[in-house]
């Protein structure tokens, strides 16, 4: 047993080891059995209760949160009949000022399209635009779920992504969308894919676009090998076309 002198006080100090001890510390890095637990003080078993299991708890409710978000992000009620939608894959980018100009100029040209307004009821009043970054199993999840719903209406993305959904039936022959005028004005940019089907027109080339598009994955530069296809989901064909004219500068 040893002792110690401090203000004329002696203070006797156990000679066990603070593991045996049946006070709970907050500090420690063991854990105590059930039975070392149940010896405990009410007031430091419900400590060590809330310190051991709090961080569990608390990464439950994120992961519970997180989830919560993600299916509220894909069930949300969008008002579908009057958007028009892009989704931008694989790092490809609108610098902010681009987007802003894209999103106000396109819908801007649809005002200004009178036999549009006059005909259409259900004319698209907002633009949306969907960023997805490069390799994210998260925002994969995202577009795919999105895609079954048929939220996009265009699609940019690069080579690896546009065979995927070529090969998975995800994506429209543009022959079935665009107007004979259109292909005959996009025909250098054009991509035919041979398939069991033959060969078929199945992208474009993002190239003299009204605005440049950017690579978030090498640092905002300018791409040049990107593709925009139309989802076979899509069905608001003539906003389609109507953003074709738009964005690659057709007459």
């Amino acid at each position: 047993m040893a002792t110690k002198k401090n203000n004329d006080y002696d203070f006797k100090f156990d000679d066990k080891v603070e593991k045996d001890s049946l006070i709970y510390d907050h500090d420690r890095n063991d854990t105590p059995t059930e039975e070392e637990i149940a010896n405990m003080p009410f007031k430091e078993r419900m400590s060590y209760r809330f310190d051991y299991r709090v961080k569990a708890l608390l990464t439950f409710l994120a992961v519970l949160i997180a989830v919560g978000s993600c299916i509220f992000y894909l069930c949300r009620p969008v008002d579908r009949p009057h958007v028009t939608a892009i989704a931008l894959m694989d790092g490809i980018r609108f610098t902010l000022e681009d987007e802003k100009i894209v999103r106000k100029d396109f819908l801007n040209s649809l005002k200004d399209n009178k036999s549009y307004t006059g005909t259409n009821k259900e004319k698209t009043e907002k633009f949306f635009i969907y960023n997805y970054d490069y390799n994210s199993i998260t925002d994969n999840n995202k577009f795919t779920g999105l895609l079954e719903k048929k939220r996009f209406d265009v699609i940019a993305c690069k080579q690896e992504r546009f065979e995927d959904l070529i090969s998975t039936g995800d994506v429209m022959d543009l022959t079935k969308v665009l107007t004979t005028d259109q292909l005959q004005q996009l025909q250098d940019r054009i991509i035919y894919v041979t398939t069991n089907k033959g060969e078929t027109a199945y992208g474009i080339l993002l190239e003299n676009t009204v605005v440049q598009l950017r690579d978030n994955t090498t640092g905002g530069k300018e791409i040049h090998d990107a593709i925009l296809c139309i989802p076979s989901s899509a069905y608001k064909i003539q906003e389609i076309r109507l953003f074709i004219d738009y964005f690659f500068k057709l007459n």
